[in-house]
């Protein structure tokens, strides 16, 4: 029986991790003693998360609303990306949470839309998506029970990383997690297994379960786990993050525009904007990424921070009575702002395989097992990205689309360049919308479509097309401005809660 767990990191993984630990385990019939040990902090001023909309069911299993969150993490809403120039000429489409079309007769809209593609339809998928029209507009979704029937939008966070960070650390405070503030002097190891942490001051720590919350592995690499980066997949190695001024009025959507050596981000939050630039060393220096930077925000921006890029994953990310989790477990590239959802898939699968008898092999492996097909998946996603770019003339993006791809992935890609369908594995995070999404914005129409779509007369077809189009573009026009929601949150109106 598991009494005591100690928690060794820093930042989000740690203080996240300790929380939802205290809350699950702490007060239960038979407690938990959560103790965290906080390294020193990788945060700035400058840092930022954005996250997917799992983080809304994860914050909420920690108690905390989306105001109080939004308000303390000085965040906005986001539907979703814009990606430009990643096709290679002047275009843009959009990734956002929700579906696009519905279907006719049971049969997928994508079906009915590829057709039409066929016929000579020059209509982005993404124009039939409520919550794409939205973003266009600088709207945010609010559904009803007309636009429910149509659409599924729903919503991520962008999170201003200091100000969210010291908002869960007093929700964790308050909760009972013992909190020590210390590092890391030596790890006492004893057949595959940390007998003890023994920090700078001379405090020795032991538990009957090491959680590595530390984002370099401090704790599980002394058990001889290694890291296997992607560098063969994912060829940016350097990244920029900076602040710009405040977008007035704010956008309900990231923007991430291709550029020659790379990407650039921007990520609209409640006080200032997150900007970002991933980027590949060998074809453009660290002088001349910011140079980007700043010709792309309009002026210099502020607080720039470099950091070296080292994309990939734990082989094992539970050894002995060492269990890895977030950028422990696994860093991902920056796109799509999964980070936290590794995190939370993590804890998911810790707490349903929490161990309860002192031989936890099966647990263990279980966790090894599923936590590794979630990340591929999730890895999968990101690559196709930079593989499917269309920006033939320069060299950065040329070997991206040269990369051998994995194999799951290759013949998802393959499938829906056949059929228009896309092959889903149990451990996937974005679903068929999303890869529909993704997809047909990089390009790539498919060849066919299901014969069913020929037996409903084309006439109607276009009925509802037209239909549709019209119903997206009148409902997104009385959305809510956007610009209204951030004053709500930023006003602190919900920040007597939890936080």
């Amino acid at each position: 029986m598991i009494k005591t767990i100690a928690v060794v990191g820093r930042d989000e993984d740690a203080w996240l991790t300790a929380l939802m630990l205290q809350l699950s385990l702490g007060k239960s019939v038979q407690p938990v003693e959560v103790t965290l040990v906080e390294l020193p902090s990788n945060v700035g001023a400058q840092d930022f998360y954005a996250t997917i909309p799992s983080q809304r069911a994860f914050h909420e299993l920690l108690g905390l609303s989306e105001g109080n969150v939004l308000s303390a993490g000085r965040g906005v809403q986001s539907l979703g990306y814009r990606y430009s120039g990643w096709t290679g000429d002047s275009s843009a489409f959009f990734h956002v949470y929700d579906t696009a079309g519905t279907s006719l007769d049971g049969i997928d809209f994508l079906q009915f839309w590829t057709k039409a593609r066929h016929r000579g339809l020059n209509v982005a998928l993404d124009e039939f998506s409520l919550a794409a029209a939205a973003a266009r507009r600088g709207k945010m979704i609010m559904l009803n029970d007309q636009t429910s029937a149509y659409s599924h939008a729903n919503h991520g966070y962008n999170l201003s990383a200091l100000s969210y960070l010291k908002g869960i650390a007093k929700v964790a405070l308050a909760a009972g997690v013992k909190h020590i503030v210390a590092e890391v002097e030596r790890i006492r190891v004893k057949e595959e297994r940390i007998e003890s942490v023994l920090l700078k001051g001379g405090q020795s720590l032991e538990a009957d379960l090491f959680i590595d919350a530390s984002g370099d592995g401090e704790l599980i690499s002394q058990l001889n786990e290694g890291f296997r980066r992607w560098d063969q997949w994912f060829l940016c190695d350097r990244a920029i993050v900076a602040s710009a001024e405040r977008l007035r009025p704010v956008a309900s959507f990231n923007q991430l525009s291709a550029v020659h050596a790379g990407w650039l981000g921007l990520y609209p939050l409640a006080s200032r904007t997150g900007v970002t630039m991933q980027f590949c060393s060998r074809h453009i220096n660290n002088d001349e990424a910011l140079g980007v930077m700043n010709a792309a925000v309009g002026q210099p921006v502020q607080e720039p921070k470099l950091l070296a890029l080292e994309v990939g994953v734990r082989t094992k990310p539970w050894v002995g009575n060492c269990i890895a989790v977030g950028n422990t477990a696994a860093r991902m590239d920056g796109l799509e702002g999964v980070q936290l959802h590794v995190l939370h898939t993590a804890l998911s699968y810790l707490l349903t395989l929490l161990p309860v008898t002192a031989d936890y092999d099966l647990e263990r492996n279980t966790y090894n097992t599923r936590l590794s097909g979630h990340i591929e998946r999730l890895r999968d996603f990101q690559l196709a990205h930079y593989s499917l770019n269309g920006r033939h003339s320069d060299p950065f993006w040329r070997a991206c689309a040269a990369v051998e791809l994995p194999e799951a992935l290759k013949e998802k890609i393959e499938l829906f360049k056949a059929r228009g369908v896309i092959a889903m594995s149990e451990s996937e995070t974005f679903q068929e919308e999303s890869w529909n999404a993704l997809l047909t914005g990089c390009g790539i129409v498919p060849d066919s479509y299901d014969p069913l779509v020929d037996k409903i007369p084309e006439d109607h077809q276009i009925q509802q097309f037209q239909r549709m189009l019209s119903f997206v573009a009148e409902r997104a026009e009385q959305m809510p401005d956007m610009e209204t929601f951030v004053q709500v949150h930023d006003a602190g109106s919900y920040s007597k809660g939890l936080f």
